[in-house]
């Protein structure tokens, strides 16, 4: 096969870019303009083709998402730029035992970590029927005991 008819010949689209893509994204757009001027779900579905109104909801949800990320995402990238400027600048006069440079040094890995989501707390969760199942004690009993107490403090309550 010649150069030029490999030029010609339509490439498959497997990137962000592709027609689908785009087109699922306009038509986002779209719902997200028709919902901001008031219109219903179910008649946003009918206008654009979604299959029902929980669709077109979904469509805009998933607009909104898109719409709120990006700019956050460009925004967090320029702060990122900033204090690497920043941190270019302090950082050789912190090496040289600057004090006020080494505390700002610190300052601006904290505030790195906290733009990259780094310092985020730990989540446990921690199930009070997996606890007093462990303890060996039957979670069920517990909870009708528990019942029970309050139940009879209400009663006392209303005496």
């Amino acid at each position: 096969m010649t150069q030029a008819k490999r030029a010609q010949r339509p490439r498959p689209h497997n990137g962000k870019a592709n027609p689908k893509r785009i087109e699922a994204v306009e038509r986002m757009g779209m719902a997200l303009e028709l919902r901001k001027a008031g219109f219903t779900y179910a008649s946003i579905a009918s206008q654009l083709g979604y299959a029902d109104g929980a669709s077109a909801y979904n469509a805009v949800m998933a607009g909104l998402k898109l719409v709120v990320r990006e700019p956050a995402e460009e925004l967090r990238s320029l702060e990122l730029a900033r204090l690497d400027a920043i941190m270019v600048e302090v950082y050789n006069q912190a090496r040289k035992g600057v004090v006020g440079a080494v505390d700002r040094v610190l300052r601006i890995m904290e505030r790195r970590a906290r733009l990259l989501g780094l310092d985020k707390p730990l989540l446990i969760d921690v199930d009070w029927r997996t606890e007093l199942e462990r303890q060996g004690v039957p979670a069920s009993e517990t909870f009708e005991k528990l019942v029970e107490l309050i139940m009879s403090q209400q009663a006392e309550l209303k005496r």
